[in-house]
């Protein structure tokens, strides 16, 4: 990409300002307006921040001199006003937010008020009112978030200008410690608190790892200074930008990369000459130029710093730059609230997708300009978007927070870019759901959970197979099984969220694993099988999500979808492509043994042993469980038919005490014998024999109720079966 020079940027905006700001707006080309509100005209504004919920959506917290208005402006375009909560009138406010709550002071009393914005954008509540101890009213505030520490600057109280609260319990902030000398306003981050110290002139910089003991690292006194108003770090905080508010003093833009030897880099000053506050992201600043508007400095250049765009404003007082979507808010003190959009401050980022031959499980990290699947993955398979509302729905567009199956012909890495996603709430319905990751991974134990509604032990990812997982992979999807209808949220930030449960694999000693692995190819999954189930199991920790879209991959699973089975009995579906290994370890049941079966026919039964490895043939389907009891039976009994119902194959287990002339027959629900299965004489034990659904002719018999009489000698008992085809 060509670069310009800045000093072409420098004369573009000149001539913007001069020629095309009276034609079209009052702003400069790159930064056009998006909306206005100024719905508080006759009573005045001040300061401005912003705000993004759990779903994303975009809010502007405009100070009012009679209160906070709280603007959706999601949608530009068509923002409007969704909440309004009073205070004491005053000229000055401040706000800041942490976690769900914003945090508003004046300077008419010592209120710290806390707005409840959990519901936006329903409504917003005012949950508490909070008696600082300062003492005068406070001027500023500033809320280290990564911390829980909330700074307030009372300015003009020389030794005690400086206040620090804890907000580990958000709605209860607790004192700290005070200390100063003066301050206006202050920015705190990784453990350093940075002070404009307003009269005395000077930036202060301090040690506050520990929050109740800060100390002094450095004091970068001003020559010829104004009043030192406001003061903002580089995100690397190797620089800092200070405002005098004072006519005529320059923003000034320091290298303090070593913080006792800070080094005058480069000034700025807009055309009224009176700046009020900056804020930095990226490299830019955002001045609040009073008379001049909203001004926009590159920084990227600490030696050459120069406007990059502008948006003229009345009276400028607040600007907040911190939208990934690029939008900037301008709280101007007689206009209102300008939404403005500067490209420079787009946050996009990207993410690459390794993709496997076959079937993926995929998601969108980002808020996207175009999210459909053709657009995002160019080379899928057509037609092969698949969502989960208990059943597959095919799609064409990607939505974050949805997971999907989607299916490649060739591995390819695939490259996708756009707008951060660093909090999502996503919305469950009872039973599995496919769901997908953040602009981050977020580890299963930083999920917010509130409705406790996340089944322990069922977080999957798929590799070819299905994984158990304890993380939320950005970019991938997921199934996770959840107990009713609620919402998770997702955040990029761990936070105090309450949190899931534990998972239940610890529940599983004492049961036999069997790790399936295919022969020749990369994929394995593990299934317990035990004699009883522990006491506080929930079964439902131990299921499988749902098969693949079209049962082609590698899956075992136990009858019921489940990866774990108790009891004599156990029945396990086998889906591969490749030939299978079975590995046998901690088994420690006797006389068990596993019959294998391809496409419904026996081929083969074993005894089950620990250390054992079975070598399953390309195309078996099926492996059944059962004890082989050698004893001899005390009674004559004839046991279910297994499985029941059938499709087309079914086993008829029964015992005899005694050596016996046994025959066994079906009848159809006529009552009329359509296939006699034995006629023979048995020694005593225990026996079993398969019925294939068909009649003594080989003809295959329609669905329907059919029953099994076993006679042995002078007793015979008869049960129920039920073919479904």
């Amino acid at each position: 990409m060509k670069r310009v020079s800045k000093s072409v940027v420098r004369t573009l905006i000149f001539f913007a300002t001069v020629f095309i700001g009276s034609a079209f707006a009052q702003g400069s080309p790159n930064v056009p307006l998006l909306k206005q509100l100024n719905s508080y005209a006759g009573t005045g504004y001040n300061d401005c921040w912003g705000y993004i919920d759990a779903q994303g959506r975009e809010y502007a917290l405009l100070g009012v001199r009679s209160g906070t208005s709280i603007v959706d402006i999601t949608d530009a375009a068509n923002a409007a006003e969704v909440a309004f909560i009073g205070s004491a009138f005053s000229t000055w406010k401040d706000i800041k937010t942490y976690q769900h709550y914003a945090y508003t002071m004046t300077e008419a009393n010592k209120i710290l008020q806390i707005i409840d914005l959990s519901n936006l954008p329903t409504s917003a509540t005012l949950v508490n009112s909070f008696t600082l101890n300062t003492s005068g009213n406070p001027h500023n505030i500033y809320i280290d978030t990564d911390a829980a520490i909330l700074y307030v600057s009372d300015d003009f109280r020389f030794n005690t200008s400086v206040h620090v609260y804890s907000l580990a319990d958000p709605l209860n902030p607790v004192a700290l410690t005070q200390f100063g000398p003066d301050s206006h306003d202050m920015y705190a981050k990784n453990g350093v608190l940075y002070i404009a110290e307003g009269s005395q002139p000077s930036i202060g910089i301090y040690d506050v790892t520990n929050p109740a003991s800060p100390s002094l690292i450095h004091r970068i006194t001003i020559p010829s200074a104004g009043y030192v108003h406001n003061v903002w770090p580089t995100e690397d905080q190797n620089f800092v930008m200070s405002t005098e508010e004072t006519v005529g003093k320059t923003v000034k833009f320091w290298d303090i990369s070593t913080p006792t030897n800070p080094i005058l880099r480069d000034t700025y000053l807009a055309p009224n000459q009176l700046a009020h506050n900056t804020h930095i992201k990226g490299n830019y600043a955002y001045i609040s130029h009073y008379e001049s508007g909203l001004r926009i400095v590159d920084i990227s250049d600490p030696d050459n710093i120069f406007e990059a765009g502008f948006y003229d404003t009345p009276d400028a007082w607040g600007a907040y730059p911190f939208f990934p979507s690029g939008k900037v808010l301008i709280s101007d003190i007689s206009a209102g609230l300008y939404i403005v959009y500067f490209e420079g401050s787009v946050e996009q980022s990207s993410f690459t997708a390794n993709i496997r031959e076959g079937w993926n499980m995929i998601g969108l990290p980002f808020h996207a300009s175009d999210s459909s699947v053709s657009t995002l993955f160019p080379n899928h398979i057509p037609g092969t978007l698949f969502s989960f509302d208990g059943n597959y729905q095919t799609e064409s567009e990607l939505t974050p927070g949805v997971g999907y199956w989607l299916k490649f012909p060739t591995a390819e890495a695939v490259s996708i870019a756009g707008d951060a996603i660093e909090t999502l709430s996503i919305s469950l319905n009872e039973g599995w759901n496919m769901i997908s990751g953040i602009s981050c991974d977020v580890s299963l134990s930083n999920v917010s959970d509130s409705g406790n509604i996340i089944i322990p032990g069922t977080l999957y990812e798929f590799d070819g197979s299905y994984q158990l997982t304890d993380t939320i992979g950005e970019g991938s999807g997921h199934w996770i099984r959840a107990s009713g209808a609620g919402t998770i949220e997702l955040s990029c930030a761990s936070g105090d969220l309450p949190k899931i449960a534990a998972d239940p694999n610890a529940e599983l000693a004492g049961f036999a694993k069997m790790t399936f692995s295919e022969i020749g190819g990369v994929h394995s999954q593990e299934l317990f099988f035990g004699e009883n189930l522990p006491e506080t199991a929930d079964i439902r920790s131990y299921s499988l999500p749902p098969q693949f879209v079209d049962n082609n991959g590698f899956d075992v699973r136990f009858t019921g979808d489940m990866r774990i089975a108790a009891g004599e009995n156990a029945e396990i579906t086998v889906t591969s492509k490749r030939a299978v290994s079975v590995q046998i370890s901690d088994w420690q049941m006797d006389g068990v043994v596993v019959q294998i079966n391809r496409n419904g026919e026996q081929i083969q039964e074993l005894p089950l042993q620990n250390g054992q490895q079975l070598q399953l043939g390309a195309g078996v389907s099926q492996l059944r469980i059962f004890k082989n009891s050698t004893a001899v039976p005390n009674q004559f009994e004839v046991f279910q038919n297994y499985p029941n119902p059938f499709n087309p194959v079914t086993e008829i287990r029964y015992q005899l005490p005694e050596r016996s002339t046994v025959e066994i027959a079906i009848y159809n629900a006529l009552g009329q014998k359509i296939k006699t299965l034995l006629s023979q004489t048995q020694e005593a034990g225990s026996h079993r024999i398969v019925w294939d659904a068909t009649n003594n002719s080989g003809e295959v018999v329609s669905s329907g109720i059919y029953f099994y009489r076993v006679s042995a000698g002078s007793v015979s008992e008869m049960k129920r079966m039920v073919l479904l085809r």
